[in-house]
């Protein structure tokens, strides 16, 4: 989510507070947009075609989707993921490895079984956070851009 705050004197404070005036609202709505669609374009482009998750399939990076609302106190854009394995990717996981961690050889029996266990030795592995979305909008935040953008947008609308 990209969120901005207006610093200035008391009076815009005030007239921002309650609702957001119409003009600035349609520069913030335009902005965030911009804003929004330039960080899902970065994380399918930097983040999931190699820096830091290699594409394999292609869904993880197909179901990354943004949407702006507006509502009468805030313009909010959101991009984000409805694969439920983006979130594990994102935070990090354990999963269980080895033998029996899927269910385990059914055919195998005696020695073979035997041989299979000492080979895949049954465990949890944790496999650590590999951030997609919140490093991209650290790095749009690190940039500088999420502040200019907003604050130009808000002073063209003010300044009408």
């Amino acid at each position: 989510m990209i969120t901005g705050k207006v610093v200035g004197s008391e009076a815009v404070q005030y007239r921002l507070s309650a609702t957001i005036p119409n003009g600035v609202k349609r520069n913030l709505e335009r902005a965030i947009t911009s804003l929004s669609i330039g960080l899902q374009r970065d994380v399918k482009s930097a983040k999931l075609s190699g820096t830091v998750l290699k594409v394999k399939t292609g869904t993880l990076r197909r179901s990354i989707d943004q949407v702006v609302k507006v509502t009468d106190t805030a313009v909010i854009g959101t991009v984000s993921t409805n694969v439920k394995y983006g979130k594990a990717w994102e935070y990090g996981f354990d999963r269980k490895v080895g033998a029996g961690a899927r269910g385990g050889p059914r055919t195998l029996t005696g020695s073979a079984l035997d041989n299979y266990m000492a080979k895949h030795p049954a465990g949890v592995k944790h496999f650590p956070e590999r951030s997609f979305l919140r490093s991209a909008l650290k790095d749009l935040e690190v940039s500088g851009k999420i502040d200019n953008v907003i604050k130009a947008a808000v002073a063209e609308a003010l300044k009408a």
